[in-house]
C-alpha cells in the first residue's frame, strides 16, 4: 500500500491490515496515515512500509476465500508453495507476502517492528496479542493496553508467530468491533503511537501524539496489564456454533454460566474467568476464549528465570530432550509434562505444541529473539517520557 524511506537512520516498521478480509479498519487507517505523510512532506527516521494482507478477502468483504490466512505460516506450508501448480487465494497472498518480506529484509535494515491490526466479531475495547518473547513484552508495556499472552498455544499459523520464531519484535493490535466507527479511530491513533515507539517518528515532531494517546486510554476504559488464556472452545469443519447475544470481550463470566451452542448442545463455563474474543460472524475457528490477569509478582520472576540456561538442565530430566534444526525446542513426554505442569514451563519462557503422538513439543522464544538490534531503540531507554 506504500513504503515511505526516511531521510534519517532508523528503524524498519511494517504494519499489516486486512489480513482477513472482513477486518477493514486497519487498512482504511492506513491508506489516510500514508495520504496525510505524502501530502504534508512529513520527515521520517527509517523506513515505514504498509501493506494489505488479503485484497480478494477484502474486495469480497469475506474472512478468507479458501483457509484463513493467518493459520498457513507454517514452514511445512511455505516450502510446499514453490512445488505446488495450483495455489489458492490465500496461498498466492502469502507468496506475495514473502516476496515482500525477503525484500523488506534485504533492502531495509533492522531493527525490524512488524505490526498486525486487527479487529473483532464482538464489541471490545483495543486490546493487545504478543508471543511470549520479553522484547514483545516490554514494547507492548508502552501502550498501556490489556495484553494477551500465549495465544501461540493455541493457534497454528499466524503471521505473527512466523515473524517471532525468526527473532523479530512482532505485536498484534486488535482496534475494535469489524466495522464500528471508533474502530478506525483506534487503529488511526495506534498507529501514530506506533511511530513514536519505535522512534520513526519523534515524540516532539508529533504534538498531536498526546491526543491519540489520551483517545487510546479513554477507548480502554481502564483495562491494562498482562493476561494469559486459559481455555480455548474450538470449533471444527461442519461445526454449528452460536454464541449467546450480549456478551463483550473481557466480560467476566462466573462457572456455569452458559456461553453459547455447539451442535445443538449448550456450552457452559466450567470455571470463571474473562471472556475473550466471543465469535459473533460465520467464519472463524475459535468460538471464545476465557484468560485470567497475570500477577506482577508471577512477570517479575519469569524475566528472573529466562536468564537461567533452562534448556540444558530441563534437559537432564527424564523424559525431556532437545529437539528441532536449531536445537533450541525441547520435546517433553505427556507423563513429565504432567508431572512438572505447563505453569512451570510459562515461568521459564516456553510455550507447547501439543504433537499427535499425545507428547509436546515446547518452543522458547527468548532463545531466537534478536534482542541486541533494539538495544539503542528510544523504548528500550527511556526516551519515550
Amino acid at each position: 500500500m506504500g513504503r515511505v524511506q526516511g531521510t534519517e537512520h532508523g528503524p524498519t516498521v511494517v504494519i499489516i491490515g486486512g489480513i482477513h478480509g472482513n477486518e477493514p479498519a486497519g487498512v482504511m487507517a492506513l491508506e489516510e496515515i500514508c495520504r496525510e505523510i505524502r501530502e504534508t512532506g512529513m520527515e521520517i527516521r527509517g523506513t515505514l512500509y504498509a501493506l494489505k494482507g488479503n485484497p480478494e478477502a477484502l474486495r469480497q468483504g469475506k474472512r478468507f476465500i479458501d483457509e484463513d490466512l493467518n493459520r498457513i505460516w507454517r514452514k511445512e506450508r511455505i516450502k510446499a508453495l514453490s512445488g505446488s501448480k495450483t495455489l489458492n487465494n490465500e496461498e498466492l497472498a502469502m507468496q506475495e507476502l514473502l516476496g515482500i518480506l525477503d525484500t523488506i529484509f534485504r533492502e531495509s535494515s533492522p531493527p525490524y517492528y512488524f505490526i498486525d491490526l486487527h479487529s473483532t466479531s464482538g464489541d471490545t475495547h483495543p486490546f493487545i496479542t504478543i508471543n511470549d518473547a520479553l522484547i514483545n513484552r516490554n514494547f507492548a508495556r508502552l501502550y498501556q493496553l490489556p495484553i494477551i499472552l500465549g495465544i501461540e498455544e493455541y493457534l497454528s499459523g499466524p503471521l505473527l508467530n512466523y515473524l517471532n520464531l525468526e527473532g523479530w519484535l512482532s505485536m498484534g493490535l486488535e482496534v475494535g468491533q469489524h466495522h464500528a466507527a471508533v474502530s478506525l479511530k483506534n487503529a488511526i491513533s495506534l498507529i501514530w503511537m506506533t511511530f513514536v515507539f519505535t522512534g520513526l517518528l519523534n515524540r516532539s515532531q508529533y504534538p498531536a501524539f498526546t491526543g491519540h494517546r489520551s483517545r487510546i486510554a479513554a477507548s480502554a476504559g481502564g483495562l491494562q496489564g498482562f493476561y494469559e488464556i486459559i481455555y480455548r472452545e474450538r470449533i471444527r469443519a461442519g461445526d454449528q456454533f452460536e454464541m449467546v447475544p450480549g456478551f463483550r470481550n473481557f466480560d467476566p463470566v462466573a462457572a456455569k454460566t452458559l456461553l453459547a451452542d455447539l451442535n445443538g448442545q449448550e456450552i457452559i463455563s466450567h470455571r470463571e474467568g474473562i471472556l475473550f474474543m466471543p465469535l459473533y460472524q460465520a467464519q472463524g475457528e475459535d468460538g471464545f476464549f476465557l484468560v485470567r490477569d497475570v500477577p506482577a509478582w508471577i512477570l517479575w520472576l519469569s524475566v528472573l528465570t529466562r536468564k537461567i540456561r533452562s534448556k540444558e538442565i530441563l534437559a537432564l530430566l527424564p523424559g525431556i530432550s532437545i529437539t528441532g534444526q536449531d536445537h533450541t525446542d525441547l520435546w517433553v513426554t505427556a507423563k513429565t509434562f504432567k508431572r512438572l505442569g505447563k505453569p512451570i514451563f510459562h515461568l521459564l519462557g516456553y510455550r507447547c505444541t501439543l504433537m499427535e503422538n499425545g507428547d509436546y513439543r515446547m518452543t522458547n522464544r527468548e532463545f531466537r529473539a534478536k534482542s541486541s538490534a533494539y538495544r539503542d531503540a528510544p523504548w528500550k531507554n527511556g526516551l519515550l517520557k
